[in-house]
């Protein structure tokens, strides 16, 4: 992946070819062709409360493609955001110097997102969020990150179950 914005078509084909390679505790079968589903009919609450739980061991590629969403809400990017660790590729330079990392999708998720976000991509913000404590003397500056994507921001607080009541019987994302 470069560093340029990348096409929702682009992030659509990342989210099937992920979908088709993924499993489940080393077993194939369709929970992740059936959560690509999901995503693309979800709301933007539906995918903050999938956001807020998911199970980063399953993949990135789906908050990658949650936040490429026009409709992604402004908590729901910050959480991502949050939960990739922006702080850790920066500190190995990773982003900073375009050498390759171990996790390109994570290297270039840190990248875009405040990109996105200082650019007015994510407008809706209808979703609260409040930053983690250890966030509070984050150099924003060093990770390319606006000040303001470690403030709290108010709206609505969303039912973590929203999207577990959704999940078919037979699958799990634990």
């Amino acid at each position: 992946m470069n560093d340029n914005d990348i096409s929702s078509s682009d992030a659509n084909e990342m989210l099937e070819e992920w979908s088709k390679s993924a499993s489940y505790w080393g077993e194939k079968d369709d929970r992740f062709i059936w959560l690509t589903n999901w995503l693309k009919s979800a709301s933007s609450d539906e995918w903050h409360s999938m956001a807020i739980q998911w199970n980063w061991d399953y993949g990135i590629e789906p908050m990658v493609w949650i936040a490429r969403q026009p409709n992604c809400d402004k908590a729901t990017a910050l959480d991502i955001y949050w939960n990739i660790q922006p702080d850790f590729y920066a500190a190995s330079d990773f982003v900073a110097d375009g050498r390759a990392c171990w996790d390109m999708v994570a290297c270039a998720t840190a990248v875009h997102i405040p990109r996105r976000w200082h650019k007015g991509f994510y407008q809706r913000s209808q979703i609260s969020w409040r930053p983690d404590r250890c966030w509070e003397n984050t150099d924003m500056n060093r990770l390319g990150a606006d000040e303001s994507m470690k403030h709290t921001l108010s709206g609505n607080e969303i039912d973590e179950s929203l999207f577990r009541r959704q999940i078919p019987p037979a699958y799990c994302f634990d």
